[in-house]
């Protein structure tokens, strides 16, 4: 072996060598600088793991966001109806009767207290799971339509150091 490492040869194999290593790694650091690496997104694993995650967060948020919407009822019907109804006139043929302002304000109040109790019941009567669904399915859509439209065949170039940029091109699958 010792003299193995005496001869020239031996060392112009291991010099060759070594610049065919040397070679082989430039030229393979050049075609992927140059062409880059491609990215499949599955967007269907995407969307699924959005619509989880919004559904879940629906499931637990979404009734306290109605509750909280029942307590602003009053408030937004009273301002909406306030003064709508005027003076109430009643017309039959061709007589034409104006109504106590009493029984206008009377009728307003029970017009507005109606229009409370019956938003209610709806609101009561709502199923906030099966919105959550629906709301998730929607959402599960449009990530995975967004996903294929804008990114589909895009390529974005990453700075590996100031004078190195790599092409990184992203492709979805369904």
């Amino acid at each position: 072996m010792r003299e193995a490492l005496k001869k020239p040869n031996f060392w112009y194999g291991i010099g060759i060598g070594i610049l065919v290593c040397v070679i082989f790694n430039i030229i393979g650091i050049y075609m992927l600088l140059e062409k880059g690496i491609t990215i499949c997104v599955d967007t269907t694993e995407v969307a699924m793991t959005v619509r989880k995650e919004v559904e879940k967060n629906l499931r637990t948020e979404l009734p306290d966001i109605v509750q909280d919407t029942k307590k602003q009822i009053p408030i937004i019907v009273n301002k909406e109806l306030k003064g709508k109804l005027g003076d109430t006139k009643l017309e039959v043929g061709k007589i034409k009767l104006t109504l106590p302002k009493s029984f206008s304000e009377r009728l307003e109040r029970e017009l507005q207290n109606y229009t409370i109790r019956t938003l209610d019941k709806m609101i009561d009567n709502m199923d906030t799971g099966q919105l959550a669904q629906e709301i998730s399915r929607e959402s599960y859509r449009m990530v995975k339509e967004t996903l294929r439209r804008e990114l589909n065949g895009k390529t974005f170039m990453i700075a590996l150091s100031k004078w190195i940029r790599m092409p990184i091109t992203v492709i979805t699958k369904n």
